[in-house]
């Protein structure tokens, strides 16, 4: 995930080994709807992170990626955003074919 505007997108790197060395960081999925201000999901309280491929679901050129976002906001407010939409604090699951 990017760490700059809450997450706002998944990049990605590759290297022949782990210890590299690596790529220049490329765009994976370009828009996450819970910070993307145009999306029903968004709230100005949420970040993402934890971006991560699962090869054991991927396929050839489809891989299965999951990324979880949280809430800044005080969950004890009975008003919060994250108190109504509780989609929050769980992996979103992704396909995308690079």
């Amino acid at each position: 995930m990017s760490v700059q505007n809450n997450g706002d997108r998944m990049l990605y790197r590759t290297a022949e080994t782990p210890e590299g060395p690596w790529t220049e960081p490329e765009v994976l999925i370009g828009s996450i709807p819970e910070v993307d201000p145009d999306s029903p999901r968004y709230d100005r309280n949420n970040f993402c992170y934890a971006g991560k491929e699962h090869l054991q679901f991927s396929h050839g050129r489809d891989w299965v990626v999951t990324y979880v976002c949280k809430s800044h906001e005080d969950f004890q407010n009975n008003t919060s955003f994250i108190r109504k939409n509780l989609f929050l604090y769980r992996p979103v699951v992704n396909r995308v074919s690079r």
